[in-house]
């Protein structure tokens, strides 16, 4: 189906539609707690999910945050996808729709295997996101099955699953927008390192109040070092630049001599 244009955005009719009515079926399902309306948030964003795979081409293979920070958006948009269906899954579990323990705790080792990081340990992104993503559903996963924190269930709640999936839609969308140049990537970048701190702290830390303290902290953190880390660069080339002039110079004043 045709799309429309909304200036340097491309909107996919059908994709963008979808979107729109999964933000707004997770909105109503973390007001009300609905059983029907979780069941169509779940379906909505899993379609939703699948649906995305074939878009990903769509996306920037990466992008240059800071020096030793490389985004690479098809793969994070991947991961985006994983903890999608992992979150329906655990949303399906804990409101009794997965009646099978044995077949839970099958999909929660396959998706932590799938999921281990292996590569890219030389890309900060590996650090920022990969690995805290990656220790946080684990954590939440063991949680969910009760071999660790006895009382996780009574923090990382369905109210709270659905607002991880609220902030996995924004994110994604927030990427999309720059993409286009409507947000600076940058500060995009950091706010979302801060909402998967709050999100990763919660899963382990059965405290609120600290996950967002957390989360506030990595986001003002990572920004400033980013902007840090291109300062430095930004220096660096300048006296390099200037180094070169002056060789060139000299070496010009000595053949002229």
């Amino acid at each position: 189906m045709r799309g429309l244009k909304i200036g340097r955005l491309n909107f996919d009719v059908l994709h963008g539609f979808l979107g729109l009515f999964c933000l707004a079926s997770v909105c109503f399902a973390i007001l009300t707690l609905s059983n029907a309306i979780i069941f169509s948030s779940v379906a909505l964003t899993s379609i939703l999910a699948f649906g995305s795979i074939k878009r990903l081409k769509l996306a920037p293979v990466h992008t240059v945050i800071a020096p030793g920070i490389t985004a690479p958006h098809r793969e994070a948009f991947k991961r985006t996808i994983s903890v999608c269906v992992y979150v329906n899954f655990r949303i399906l579990y804990s409101e009794g729709y997965v009646p099978s323990h044995l077949a839970y705790t099958c999909a929660c080792c396959a998706w932590v295997l799938w999921f281990l990081p292996l590569s890219d340990f030389d890309n900060g992104n590996t650090y920022i996101f990969g690995v805290p993503i990656f220790v946080g559903c684990t954590f939440d996963a063991l949680g969910s099955l009760g071999i660790i924190s006895p009382g996780h269930d009574k923090i990382v709640t369905t109210r709270f699953m659905l607002a991880t999936q609220l902030s996995l839609l924004v994110i994604a969308f927030g990427f999309t927008l720059s993409f286009r140049k409507y947000i600076d990537i940058k500060k995009l970048y950091a706010a979302s390192a801060g909402v998967i701190a709050v999100i990763v702290s919660g899963f382990v830390v059965p405290n609120l109040p600290l996950a967002f303290a957390v989360g506030v902290a990595v986001a003002v953190f990572l920004y400033v070092l980013i902007l840090a880390l291109i300062s430095v660069q930004r220096g660096t080339q300048l006296a390099e630049r200037t180094t070169t002039t002056e060789l060139t110079d000299e070496k010009n004043q000595n053949v002229i001599g």
